[in-house]
């Protein structure tokens, strides 16, 4: 069964609001800066969106790779993560408001992305077991 069009469109949008949670450390970046001063400043700030950002890299591939789970941690990440970031996108506003706006953005797109994860045709397709990936080796002629 090949990808439903619901899941190829939460990964766009997932994606699409990562590029945007790009622009908006950049927009963002001095300010953050000051604000990390005391855990290493801009340094500290690069580190952790880093990893953040690695982090929804690999649960958006897993998404992708037909990996239900992935859906679930991201539910949880948006659960616990919304109401945390209602206070950060107030003082956003107030010091950056195209990046606050942008925010806005992310969270629409985040918010709609989860709902066509869960759509009808996306639940169908995470509960059937993919394809099992053949050996290297075979794909190219060798025995394994």
């Amino acid at each position: 069964m090949n990808r439903p069009q619901a899941v190829s469109r939460a990964l766009i949008l997932f994606y699409l609001s990562l590029v945007l949670g790009l622009v908006r450390s950049w927009l963002e970046y001095d300010r953050l800066a000051l604000l990390a001063s005391a855990q290493g400043g801009g340094t500290a700030v690069i580190l952790v969106q880093a990893f953040s950002f690695a982090i929804m890299i690999g649960l958006f591939l897993a998404i992708g790779w037909r990996k239900n789970w992935a859906r679930w941690v991201l539910v949880v990440f948006m659960v616990i993560g919304l109401p945390l970031a209602i206070k950060p996108m107030i003082d956003t506003f107030a010091n950056e408001p195209v990046s606050g706006g942008i925010g806005v953005v992310q969270w629409i797109m985040q918010l709609v992305g989860l709902v066509l994860l869960f759509s009808k045709p996306a639940r169908e397709w995470f509960k059937k077991p993919a394809k099992p990936v053949e050996p290297i080796a075979a794909t190219i002629g060798g025995n394994p």
